[in-house]
């Protein structure tokens, strides 16, 4: 069991270094120079000499090699930097958006939980055959549904159709049934084809 723990930590890591690797690579090979177009609007009347010492406070100036491993240490410490567009640490970004961010994802993968077992002990019921075979079914199908496909299907069918969730103005709380739906879908297809083969 830890020898399984261990492996997949490494292989979680691996695909995380991978990530920000191929991120860093991307951003980097777009045209046009970030700092440059936030900085040189004539609107702000910054000279070059200022623009100059913008790049230098963002370590734009330096080679890529240095920016990849000085962002790299730097997010091993949590610090994600500043964002060029808002001003601000990009970590109070997250931390000020975190709340929002909690009241879907929550509420979301307990209903996908929920769901999952639903399904799993539902294909095992005895005598309906059909029903289990129908049942192993819908993982597959909940993967391969596109999700804001299924949010507009959830729409038409619950605003327009039954009305039952507005979608104009709606509640704080009624705003977040069917994003939580439409979240929690795919996330329970997965789970439930663990359990079903862990009841097999």
């Amino acid at each position: 069991m830890s020898h399984y723990l261990l492996r997949r930590s490494g292989q979680g890591l691996l695909v995380l270094w991978a990530a920000f690797t191929l991120s860093f690579v991307l951003l980097q090979v777009l045209p046009g120079d970030a700092v440059l177009i936030k900085f040189q609007n004539p609107d702000l009347g910054l000279s070059p000499e200022q623009i100059a010492e913008m790049r230098l406070a963002y370590g734009a100036d330096s080679p890529l090699w240095r920016q990849y491993f000085h962002t790299l240490m730097a997010m091993l410490r949590g610090d994600f930097g500043y964002s060029l567009q808002a001003g601000l640490p990009v970590s109070a970004l997250i931390a000020s958006n975190l709340p929002e961010t909690l009241s879907l994802a929550l509420p979301a993968f307990a209903l996908a939980v929920a769901l999952a077992f639903a399904l799993a002990f539902a294909s095992r019921l005895p005598g309906l055959r059909w029903l289990s075979n129908a049942l192993q079914s819908l993982p597959a199908l909940f993967i391969s549904l596109p999700t804001f496909w299924l949010g507009i299907a959830l729409i038409q069918i619950f605003s327009f159709q039954l009305r039952w969730i507005p979608v104009i103005n709606p509640g704080p709380i009624e705003g977040l049934i069917l994003p939580i739906i439409a979240v929690a879908v795919p996330i329970s297809a997965p789970l439930a084809q663990i359990l079903m083969r862990s009841l097999d």
